[in-house]
């Protein structure tokens, strides 16, 4: 029997293709939330600072909440149920800030004011952490594989507006009619306020989530001793499972296929390079059409065909290598002074983007192999805050890296910071990344880790009508 199509529902034993073609849109959607968080807001500090010390500790803000506010709203997604379901709720938070903030924090002048007004934006906005888990109530195990190299082709679409026709317009005048005069900043962070509207109607009107055959009881009113009771369960409910702390340092490990200079991306490519802001589009975006009809179909087919813990492997090490070749590349390279060609500098993101781009769809689709559908967002929670905690030192560590560079080679006396040093930075990284990939493999063939997602998806009953 054909399932309805509308609107779409969680719990199902499979979801029609349609479902995860639309639930690409919220998916795209944080893409966009994070570029302006890790690209527009990096072009804004630079209007008031260029210390890249200081412009990776204000990044760092959203990795900071992604701990103590994401992690909560994922696990109490868990634990909540209301007439709207147990995930909207938060999403629908967490994207009601993105369209504000998107409309303030382009007309701020002063720099102490923006990282003042930035601290409660990434605040508020990473109350959408359940998104993920929302999405994988909807797509069972065995769809994952496919339906993240589908969701990651419209995440990468998306990332082409927003660096080759976007971001590289950022210094442009516009004079529209109603509007009268717009920057190309503000058109970036405009262009977030309506994606996140149109996100928030899409969920709050398309998605349907089913009730669980248990509802979560309701809780008792706050009291120190209460409080001190939910953070000990929070705690043990999260870490003390010897299942779920392996799956997070696979989180971290992840890292490495996405991870890159963070904050300092943009500079590396403006400041060290001298190249333009639509120069460092189009190089972003030209990466885009060799991911979606390469990259992704192939990360989707062999995901759900391969042993994923052995593409993890092989791929968590390729990307390693990547990193290593460029950097010998670009100090044994003649006028190292000079910015490098542009082919040279597109072959190394076509490659490190391509890996990164399989790398993702083969390790997000095996990590909630592990995982049964009742705890994805504690286990989401757990992710989120060693993946926090990670993303924190690794993001400072690598502006610090650079600073520290740079004041040793005399850059810094003069104004000018050594990005290219990161590249070694990343490199470490890498090596650590890969150590952890065969550590997993030998704890899974083991039997110490145990496919629970996939096995409560083999014995699932079929999809149920709507309540």
């Amino acid at each position: 029997m054909k399932p309805n199509l509308w609107p779409i529902r969680t719990g199902q034993k499979h979801a029609p293709w349609i479902w995860v073609f639309l639930l690409s849109g919220p998916w795209a959607a944080k893409l966009y939330f994070e570029q302006i968080s890790q690209v527009a807001i990096t072009f804004k500090l630079s209007e008031f600072t260029n210390v890249p010390a200081l412009i990776t500790a204000v990044g760092s803000f959203n990795l900071l909440f992604n701990i103590f506010v994401g992690a909560t709203c994922n696990y109490s997604s868990d634990r909540v149920w209301t007439r709207w379901g147990r995930r909207k709720p938060f999403l629908l938070v967490g994207w009601g800030t993105i369209a504000i903030g998107c409309i303030i924090l382009p007309q701020i002048s002063t720099l102490w004011l923006l990282i003042t007004a930035l601290f409660f934006y990434e605040m508020l906005r990473d109350v959408d952490n359940p998104a993920e888990s929302l999405i994988n109530e909807v797509v069972p195990p065995k769809q994952r594989g496919r339906s993240q190299a589908t969701m990651t082709f419209v995440r990468e679409a998306l990332k082409v507006l927003f660096f080759a026709v976007l971001i590289g317009r950022w210094d442009e005048v516009y004079h529209l009619p109603f509007l009268g005069t717009v920057t190309g900043d503000k058109a970036v962070f405009w262009t977030g306020t309506v994606i996140a509207l149109g996100t928030m109607a899409f969920v709050g009107f398309g998605i349907k989530e089913t009730p669980p055959a248990v509802l979560p009881p309701k809780s008792p009113p706050l009291t120190v001793a209460r409080v001190w009771t939910l953070g000990r369960d929070f705690v043990r409910n999260v870490f003390g499972e010897p299942q779920w702390r392996p799956i997070y340092a696979v989180a971290v490990s992840q890292m490495i296929f996405w991870i890159g200079f963070g904050s300092l991306t943009p500079l590396l490519f403006t400041e060290e390079w001298g190249l333009s802001k639509q120069t460092y589009g189009n190089i972003i975006a030209l990466g885009s059409p060799f991911v979606l009809l390469i990259c992704l179909p192939l990360g989707g087919w062999i995901s759900d065909r391969l042993d994923r813990l052995v593409l993890y492997k092989i791929l968590a090490a390729g990307v390693t290598a990547c990193h290593l070749v460029f950097f010998v590349y670009l100090k044994l390279r003649v006028g190292d002074d000079a910015s490098p060609p542009f082919g040279a500098i597109l072959t190394y993101w076509l490659i490190h983007t391509g890996i990164g781009s399989i790398g993702v769809v083969c390790t997000v689709s095996m990590m909630f192999d592990f995982v049964p559908r009742h705890r994805l967002g504690t286990v989401s929670a757990g992710i989120g805050i060693t993946r926090g905690v990670a993303s924190i030192f690794v993001n400072n560590g690598i502006g610090l890296w650079v600073t520290g560079a740079s004041h040793f080679s005399g850059e810094a006396a003069v104004g000018t910071y050594d990005y290219e040093s990161g590249f070694l930075y990343l490199v470490g990284c890498g090596c650590l990344s890969t150590w952890v990939a065969f550590w997993f493999a030998r704890q899974v063939n083991s039997g110490r880790i145990k496919k629970l997602g996939v096995l409560e998806a083999e014995q699932a009953d079929p999809a149920a009508p709507l309540p």
